[in-house]
Order: structure tokens, then C-alpha cells, then sequence
């Protein structure tokens, strides 16, 4: 258990870790930084001829989307006449399966409105057809809703709305569940504004921005992150020893691996500790084929540290759950957020949690005692898969890795008197 808390300076002296980043250390000269990457072996290996063909195709395929979802607005347009109600009918529709954090967030926000809905139905679109849809209302099992809530984000709307005849859908009131990482609302997105009646996001990062492309009502609500009462993972399926410092971070890289920034976790954990044995950093990792070469990146980066591992099992949430159980630290040296759910969830466990300190997260780290904010200065978005587009000039996050590397010792030193006091016999404190 952590002494004090971390978040409110008053409690820690500025100066004191000033003076402890400009100290004279040992360094590895061997040590290979992010910003190694950033220069021009990087462009080459990144922007390959296939990598430009796919930037060059990318407006068109935001066009398309545009265009694909303003179809969808035109035939399942909202009612005016709708109004909102307390009672009557809740039909959730979305992804409710998927195994990343939308997914995990779904099945939390399901999880309540079973405990606020008197007459619930649900529809996973991953495992529903518009024929099973059919089937299931001339059944009675499905019926025409007072109130729709749409779990998912707007590029899977094209899997919700088609499942359903317009005329099911049509005296609804519509609720969408989105987030949102950036300070813009995407244009791809502004289809939304005719199809839902108002719109829910778990922080006010997100919705502000959300709300100022769609200019709908909203209401903030973050995710009610319940944590399963399952144990600890074993240290040892991962190579790690019980009296370990190990820290976790967990993060999917199929969108925007920049968003995420692997490189700045690894290059973190070398300041802090170099090659020791003792000290483990566990990524746990999810690639797609646009971005294995942030994977190829991410194992040159961390070379022969043997004390970095990515990790790229799927797990299922008490897997999750476990495997975020079983360490000491978890970071997070995101450069954006729209919620942050494993920082969060992590936070509940008790685990110490150094996070960027900036966007949505730094809404509910005062909360916590155990949160770790780590300074960041703001710099120009940019994205090898250009994933964010914006006529303003965007910017994000750069976490401060040094003072990250720090606040790791800090925590390891912790962990290592706490040790040595117990086995002197003392009672922990």
C-alpha cells in the first residue's frame, strides 16, 4: 500500500525530484531511445510502397465512410416526436462481445442498465443476423422499444441499424455510447447528429469534444469498472518471481500504436532499471498487419533487455483482471485518452498507476491516492497511419519518460522496504 498519496504535490517535493533527474547516474551506452527510431530508418521502414498506397487511398475511404453513413442517417433517420422515458422498454444493441475495450466497456455499461431497466433486451450484433432479428420479433422475444441505447461506436453503426426495419426503430428514443481521444469530433462522424436523440461518453474530455461536432445533449458516464473477484495470474506462466518488481502495461495497437506509445513504456523502464533481473516490465500487446512493424520496433527497442516481455495472448476479462492482479505498477504513458479503462480499472485494484497526465484520465486520478501523475508537455499529432484529420492543428501529449523513471525507483524502493521490514518482523504501515 502506497504512503500518501502522489497526486497532490503537497505531499512530495518538486524540487527534491528536480535535483534527483539532474543527478549524475551510470548510463548503458547501449541504451537505444525512442527518438533512434524517429529519424530516418524509421520513415523507410514505415512508409513502404504498400503504406503509401494505403495513405494515398485514405480520403477516399473517409469519403465512402461519410457517404455510407449518411445513407444510413436518411433511412433510420430519429423521430421528433420521440420523448424519453423512465419505463417501458430498453433495447441495447452493439459489438457487446468484442475482446478489446469497447468491448469491456459495453458489458459494463450492460451490467448496470440490467440494474436500472425494468424491461431489458439485448442484441450482440457479432452473433445476430437481420434474418435472426426477424425471427426473434415474430417471436415476442424482441419488441419495439421505448428507449434504443447503442453501444458502439459510429464505424460499427453500419452493423446495428441495417439488423432492424426502419419502422421498429422509429418512435425510439435514441441513446449512442461514445468516446472520443482527440479535442475535435471527426467529420466522419457528424452523420450521428440524425440518428440519435442525445449521446452518453465516460468523461468530460470526450463528450466536450463529441458535443461540439454533434451539438447534442450528452451526459457523462463513466464506466462502472466492478472488478471480478478472481486471484492473481502466477508470476511464473510469465518468468517472474514472486519478489519481482513488475510492472504492467496493457494496450491495443491496431489503431494507433502513436496514440498508445509503446516506445516510451520500454524506454521508461530502461532509465529506471537497465538490464536488472529483478525489476519486469510485461506489455501485454495487440497487433494488426498495418502495424507489425511498431511490433518489430518495439523488439529492437528492447533488444537483449531480457527484463521487458510483450505479451500478445487474448484474454478474456477475469483474465484481464488477473493478469493486472499480479503486479506491482501499472503504466500508462498514453499521449491521449478518451477514458482510459485499464487505468481505471487498475486504479480499483490498488495498484500504483504512473498515467500521462493529461486528457480524460486526470478526471478521476484525484480520486485515487495510488495515482501517479506524470507530467507532459503538449506537442503536434502526428500518426505514420494518420488516423486523426482535422482542419485545426492538433496536438497531444509527450510524457516526461524521465520523471517516469523515476517515480519507478520510487515505487520499487517502496516495495523494498515494506519487504524488509516485514521479514525484520514489523508490522506493515
Amino acid at each position: 500500500m502506497l504512503t500518501g498519496s502522489f497526486f497532490h504535490r503537497s505531499q512530495m517535493s518538486i524540487e527534491d525530484d528536480t535535483d534527483a533527474l539532474l543527478a549524475p547516474r551510470e548510463v548503458d551506452d547501449r541504451l537505444v531511445g525512442a527518438r533512434d527510431f524517429e529519424r530516418f530508418p524509421r520513415i523507410l521502414r514505415r512508409y513502404k510502397p504498400a503504406h503509401l498506397y494505403y495513405l494515398a487511398r485514405l480520403p477516399r475511404r473517409r469519403k465512402r465512410f461519410i457517404r455510407q453513413g449518411e445513407e444510413i442517417a436518411a433511412r433510420w433517420k430519429k423521430s421528433a416526436s420521440a420523448r424519453r422515458t423512465t419505463g417501458g422498454v430498453t433495447l441495447v444493441v452493439g459489438p457487446i462481445s468484442d475482446t478489446n475495450g469497447l468491448g469491456r466497456a459495453a458489458r459494463y455499461e450492460l451490467d448496470r442498465l440490467r440494474r436500472e431497466c425494468a424491461r431489458l433486451q439485448v442484441v450482440d450484433v457479432r452473433h445476430e443476423t437481420a434474418e435472426s432479428i426477424q425471427r426473434r420479433i415474430a417471436e415476442g422475444d424482441l419488441v419495439p422499444p421505448d428507449t434504443l441505447i447503442v453501444l458502439a461506436q459510429p464505424d460499427n453503426y453500419k452493423l446495428v441499424f441495417p439488423l432492424f426495419q426502419p419502422e421498429f426503430l422509429a418512435q425510439a428514443w435514441r441513446i449512442g455510447q461514445l468516446v472520443w481521444e482527440m479535442q475535435y469530433c471527426p467529420a466522419e462522424w457528424m452523420f450521428v447528429g440524425n440518428l440519435l436523440h442525445e449521446f452518453w461518453s465516460p468523461s468530460r474530455f470526450s463528450a466536450e469534444a463529441i458535443a461540439g461536432g454533434l451539438g447534442l445533449p450528452y451526459e457523462i458516464r463513466p464506466h462502472p469498472v466492478i472488478i471480478p473477484n478472481v486471484p492473481p495470474m502466477e508470476r511464473s506462466r510469465f518468468g517472474v518471481a514472486p519478489d519481482d518488481f513488475l510492472g504492467l502495461a496493457i494496450m491495443d495497437l491496431r489503431a494507433c500504436p502513436d496514440r498508445k506509445n509503446p516506445l516510451a513504456h520500454v524506454e521508461a523502464w530502461k532509465l529506471a532499471f537497465g538490464r536488472n533481473p529483478t525489476c519486469k516490465l510485461l506489455m501485454k500487446v495487440r497487433f494488426q498487419k498495418r502495424t507489425q512493424i511498431v511490433r518489430q520496433e518495439l523488439l529492437e527497442l528492447i533488444g537483449d533487455y531480457e527484463n521487458i516481455s510483450l505479451v500478445e495472448d487474448v484474454f478474456t476479462d477475469n483474465e484481464v483482471t488477473a493478469f493486472q492482479k499480479m503486479g506491482d505498477v501499472y503504466l500508462s504513458l498514453h499521449r491521449s485518452e478518451g477514458f482510459g479503462l485499464n487505468i481505471a480499472e487498475a486504479l480499483e485494484i490498488g495498484l500504483p498507476v504512473l498515467a500521462t497526465a493529461w486528457s480524460a484520465p486526470v478526471e478521476y486520478m484525484p480520486n485515487y491516492k495510488n495515482a501517479v501523475p506524470i507530467p507532459a508537455r503538449q506537442v503536434l499529432y502526428r500518426d505514420y497511419l494518420r488516423t486523426y484529420s482535422s482542419r485545426k492543428k492538433l496536438t497531444w501529449a509527450e510524457p516526461n519518460i524521465h520523471y517516469a523513471a523515476m517515480m519507478l525507483r520510487k515505487l520499487r524502493d517502496q516495495k523494498k522496504m515494506r519487504k524488509s521490514s516485514f521479514v525484520c518482523g514489523e508490522p506493515e504501515r
